[in-house]
């Protein structure tokens, strides 16, 4: 394995080599195929791990993270039972319209921050529209809002102004808006 992506995988949690194709919004395919002819996209892989020192990135040398500043070690995401649509078709988090907070640390904060900025996280509590197997009444959705990329997997969409999490599959309808995609779920006790 190259040790580039060693070191990135390491500094962001990352398991597998999908996970860190995810991570550089690249196909497996063609990371599997840079691995292979030893040559990676540096312009990517720096601008996607801008927060390491590159320093360490490339070489291995000096801590992990740049400018010795280390990653926050607690986040707090807002949940929301409902949200409102602006004109826009964006989300209007309503000031103090939270039913909740929640706070993640640790690997779980790891992973999270690997894909997105704290600003763009949203909780979102799954009432009466489950998305079978994977959330069912009363879980929680952490939704990427900086992710509308549409693409196969769980999103919080709009549908005739309807907010919801729905599967999509093969891309999205015109009758489709996508707010976010879904990247960790906290499920209620059964």
């Amino acid at each position: 394995m190259n040790p580039i992506l060693e070191r990135i995988k390491k500094a962001y949690h990352l398991e597998t080599d999908a996970e860190l194709a995810t991570f550089l919004d690249i196909n497996p395919s063609t990371l599997s195929m840079q691995k292979n002819r030893g040559r990676l996209n540096l312009q990517l892989i720096i601008q996607k791990c801008h927060d390491l020192n590159k320093n360490w990135l490339l070489h291995g040398n000096g801590p992990i993270w740049g400018n010795n500043q280390k990653k926050a070690e607690r986040i707090e995401i807002p949940i929301y039972e409902s949200v409102d649509l602006h004109q826009e078709n964006g989300l209007k988090r309503k000031q103090g319209g939270e039913i909740g907070w929640l706070t993640a640390e640790g690997e779980v904060l790891d992973k999270l921050q690997a894909q997105t900025e704290k600003e763009d996280l949203l909780g979102y509590l799954i009432s009466d529209k489950p998305v079978p197997p994977k959330l069912t009444k009363d879980d929680i959705a952490i939704i990427n809002l900086a992710n509308t990329v549409p693409e196969e997997g769980i999103f919080l969409t709009s549908r005739d102004n309807e907010i919801a999490c729905r599967r999509l599959e093969n891309g999205t309808t015109a009758q489709e808006h996508i707010l976010g995609r879904l990247v960790w779920v906290m499920q209620k006790m059964r």
